[in-house]
């Protein structure tokens, strides 16, 4: 319970006098209870929301990272305040995973899906075998820079060091440029 403190009162705010946790429990104890009692309530509402058990676990998760983050606001709030601020970070872990959900479609279906051929060029797909001949993470790296991302934002979305995206687009143009060599010399001879 969050009360006023009277002038001179030297609180851990000037304004804000926190009462103790029932039996002296700490703000990390209070936490530690509060996940306990919270986490399954919340992967419960992320299934119902439409997630698999594991994002639903995921979600949960990120949702009480969120609220340890701002315990020490969060703490001083009646239980009801606790749950709600936490069904609001769930809400947001959820919408999250929908979105990774969506830029986590297969990038080489969409690349088809984007890529027209005119009926004159109906049988001329190199530029769509070229990217097929790319291992799939190769793939997946190339269409992610297409569209605009960072090395580190590809790193982080999937879950890899930056220095193995670096790596895969290394290769991923060393193939490409001998695939396109190896047509042009073909052209030639």
């Amino acid at each position: 319970m969050v009360t006023l403190a009277p002038p001179g009162d030297d609180g851990p705010h000037p304004l804000v006098r926190r009462d103790p946790e029932p039996d002296g429990e700490s703000a990390e104890g209070s936490f530690a209870r509060f996940y306990q009692d919270t986490y399954a309530k919340l992967v419960g509402r992320a299934i119902a929301r439409g997630l698999s058990r594991e994002d639903a676990a995921d979600a949960a998760q990120d949702a009480l990272v969120g609220v340890y983050r701002k315990w020490a606001l969060v703490h001083p709030q009646s239980p009801e305040c606790r749950l709600r601020y936490a069904s609001g970070a769930l809400e947001n872990s959820v919408q999250n995973v929908w979105r990774r959900r969506g830029r986590d479609a297969d990038l080489s279906e969409r690349l088809s899906s984007f890529v027209r051929f005119g009926d004159e060029d109906a049988g001329d797909t190199d530029a769509l075998d070229l990217v097929r001949g790319l291992s799939k993470q190769q793939r997946t790296v190339v269409m992610l820079l297409d569209e605009g991302w960072t090395a580190n934002e590809i790193a982080l979305h999937l879950r890899i060091a930056s220095t193995s995206v670096r790596t895969h687009l290394q290769h991923a143009r060393k193939i490409l440029r001998a695939k396109l060599q190896a047509r042009k010399d073909g052209d030639r001879g």
